[in-house]
């Protein structure tokens, strides 16, 4: 799922939604708990508590509902799910096959307010292995600040390894760890490692922001929409050489966005 930030302008007169993305079946577990107590499932307060508040659930549900796509039957989990949102009045917008391989709409977005999403797009697939479609919607939300914080990033194939094992064997790891809490010998034995790490393994301190995408460059803007381009006249017309372009396409902007990135970091100078 992708969504898109509002601008500062936009911010003073919006709400901040409370997102939460379902993202493994373990969380879908906790929310729904047995199929057969359905209604009695826990997540349900939470809807009811905060009438007040723009809410926005996306994620992979692995359930595919009739009413909201209507490509095959409903799923046991459709079902529920439907009935689910009707009784904590939930709207569910995705309206397309999500996993082209089942024509099923898998990949859902629930909300409280349907005027909070503006545009909602299927575009292909984020990567050649996998078998979901990305969903991309422009949500009415507050932008957030940007943050900035240093990394260190270790280029462990320069490393001497003879000799961070000898300073390792130097150090009386009994006499380190024979006070204290568990949790404060773990934190001690790993501040020493890192500290011997520094001396003989190079790295390289990067100033990352929660904004940089430094490695998207104009050329990937040109394969990815390229991509999308191809990813949609296959939908039109769904032809051998249509599918096949389309594949291409998404192969050569993985490719290059494997470059791309490798290419980044190895720019940045080691000390």
């Amino acid at each position: 799922m992708l969504c898109r930030s509002r601008t500062e302008k936009e911010e003073q007169q919006s709400p901040q939604p409370v997102i939460a993305a379902f993202l493994s079946r373990f969380k879908l577990k906790s929310l729904l708990l047995k199929r057969k107590k359905f209604k009695q499932a826990t997540g349900i307060p939470i809807f009811k508590d905060v009438t007040s508040t723009d809410l926005v659930f996306p994620g992979d549900f692995n359930a595919h509902c009739y009413e909201w796509c209507p490509t095959k039957a409903s799923t046991l989990e459709g079902k529920k799910f439907y009935e689910f949102a009707k009784d904590v009045q939930l709207f569910q917008i995705v309206e397309k096959p999500t996993r082209p391989k089942s024509s099923t709409g898998l990949d859902l977005i629930f909300l409280n307010n349907l005027n909070l999403v503006e545009k909602i797009e299927i575009l292909p697939e984020l990567c050649c292995t996998c078998d979901h479609n990305v969903v991309k919607f422009s949500i009415t939300i507050a932008q957030l600040p940007v943050t900035q914080y240093s990394r260190k990033i270790y280029d462990y194939r320069r490393a001497n390894w003879d000799v961070f094992r000898d300073k390792l064997a130097e150090l009386d790891w009994n006499e380190l760890v024979e006070d204290g809490e568990l949790d404060n010998r773990v934190l001690l034995v790993e501040k020493m490692i890192l500290w011997i790490a520094d001396f003989v393994v190079p790295y390289k301190i990067i100033v990352v922001k929660s904004n940089d995408r430094p490695w998207f460059n104009e050329t990937l803007r040109e394969l990815l929409k390229k991509k999308h381009e191809l990813y949609k006249i296959d939908c039109r017309f769904k032809t051998t050489s249509s599918a096949a372009n389309s594949r291409g396409a998404s192969h050569d902007f993985e490719k290059a966005c494997k470059a791309a990135q490798k290419n980044i970091i190895g720019s940045y100078q080691l000390r």
